[in-house]
């Protein structure tokens, strides 16, 4: 299991539901780190989850953004982020 992976990281209250959740469906985190280069000041990383359109709406709090990664030198990614809070899961 990845060091990663041993505790839920302190995702902010507005994406933990949406955390809880995918790890319940069967995602694992992969990474939670810190990034000083971005807008965002805590990104988890999970292996898999549902389509972000499958998740429940009362988990979509009002603050929630969706994101997507399509530049064709990554890999397609798509995620969560909670401006207020700057934090991220994808």
């Amino acid at each position: 299991m990845p060091a990663a992976a041993e505790s839920t990281p302190r995702l902010c209250p507005h994406l933990a539901p949406a955390l809880g959740e995918l790890l319940r469906q069967g995602a694992n985190i992969v990474a939670a780190l810190p990034l000083a280069w971005s807008r965002v000041d805590l990104e988890v990383t999970l292996d898999s989850g549902p389509p972000l359109a499958k998740l429940p709406a009362q988990l979509m709090a009002t603050t929630i953004q969706t994101w997507t990664n399509s530049d064709p030198h990554y890999p397609l990614a798509q995620g969560l982020v909670c401006p207020s809070c700057r934090h991220s899961l994808g």
